[in-house]
């Protein structure tokens, strides 16, 4: 079940628990480093930007997840990849409207997820970096290797990140994201049964289609 603390310090948490990864760690400073490229190709990238387009995203993503219904005081840590796509509108004075999909895959020894679903995200430029809002909607899966448990249920993905443009076709990202999950899925668990919040950290490329 979801925990009573307040959204703000299981966001904290989660935040701390992804980044003890070294690979994650490593990740951030390489997103970090690409500021550099910003200065020659910020002016062309912004002119396409700003423009209806079509972006194909990829990320390595790292998941923290509380799984105290099945395991008291454990979570797991998992790593996976997420693929997707945007659709982005022109630009308006309120920012930047886009439809986004997304397919994420997440694995360890002690649980296996997966999402699948769509939104909206809203798209803004502070100076040379996007900043972004999302909010999806969609199916989340969780199975734990080695046992005969698997199910789905109505998940709900809420978050935002940065993009950082490298040159006209690409951008590097960084997003953070937290999931609701509500477990009711083929496998005959009952509403409200099982709830688990996954807190998602994304480290990858978006390339600019058109």
């Amino acid at each position: 079940m979801l925990k009573q603390n307040t959204f703000v310090g299981c966001l904290a948490r989660a935040i701390s628990r992804c980044l003890r990864s070294p690979l994650t760690l490593a990740l951030l400073l390489s997103l970090a480093s690409s500021f550099g490229l910003v200065a020659t190709s910020y002016a062309q990238a912004t002119a396409t930007a700003d423009k209806g387009s079509i972006d194909v995203v990829g990320a390595f993503t790292f998941t923290s997840t509380n799984i105290n219904a099945f395991f008291p005081h454990k979570s797991t840590q998992d790593i996976g990849g997420t693929i997707g796509g945007d659709l982005r509108l022109r630009k308006f004075s309120f920012g930047q409207l886009a439809f986004a999909a997304r397919y994420t895959n997440v694995t360890s020894s002690s649980a296996d997820q997966t999402f699948i679903g769509g939104g909206l995200e809203s798209h803004y430029r502070v100076g040379p970096v996007r900043p972004y809002a999302t909010v999806l909607y969609g199916v989340g899966g969780l199975s734990l290797p080695h046992t005969p448990y698997s199910d789905s249920g109505n998940t709900v993905v809420v978050g935002g990140g940065v993009d950082v443009p490298i040159n006209p076709k690409f951008a590097a990202r960084g997003e953070f994201t937290y999931s609701f999950v509500n477990i009711t899925g083929f496998n005959n668990t009952s509403v409200g049964a099982i709830n688990i919040s996954p807190a998602t950290l994304n480290i990858g490329i978006v390339y600019h289609v058109r």
